[in-house]
């Protein structure tokens, strides 16, 4: 299961975009694709067509209980092959917590049987940006040629150092 996660400090550089195409294409291709959608604006949720509805479990659920089962918050797309965790779009970055980890052990003490995990990350630094960070295995960085788009490249380095 590779993990990849999406992200830029700076926000409208396509990370967005890029999580939820490259959750299609490689679902396409037949590889079994999870999109995570950990910013709070839910457009990778909108972007494979799944509507939010209340009393949900979702990806940001996990940040909210220790005994949250993340195969529960997993839901079918219109698409074979690409399943989505959603966003919340009132969960409040501040109950979050501090525990760097919490996604990371969820994935690792999970039964999924992904080829791919796609997060999509807002632009904040936040718990949540952090969680993501330590699970994944890849990184990528969309960024427009734009000096405030390298700005947040450069913000984002120094968030590496942290963990």
């Amino acid at each position: 299961m590779v993990k990849i996660v999406i992200t830029n400090r700076k926000g409208g550089t396509g990370k967005t975009t890029v999580a939820v195409n490259l959750s299609a294409e490689l679902s396409v291709r037949g590889k079994k694709v999870l999109l995570l959608d950990l910013d709070t604006q839910g457009h990778s949720t909108i972007g494979v067509g799944f509507e939010h509805r209340r009393n949900i479990l979702t990806a940001h659920s996990l940040f909210l209980s220790e005994s949250y089962d993340i195969e529960k918050a997993i839901y079918n797309t219109k698409w074979d092959n690409l399943y989505i965790s959603p966003a919340d779009p009132l969960f409040e970055h501040q109950r979050s917590g501090e525990r760097k980890d919490i996604l990371k052990n969820a994935l690792m003490n999970s039964k999924l049987s992904f080829d791919f995990i796609i997060i999509d990350t807002a632009p904040s630094l936040d718990n949540l940006l952090i969680n993501a960070l330590v699970a994944s295995d890849f990184v990528l960085i969309p960024f427009q040629p734009h000096f405030l788009s390298i700005e947040g490249i450069r913000a984002l380095a120094r968030v590496f150092f942290r963990i």
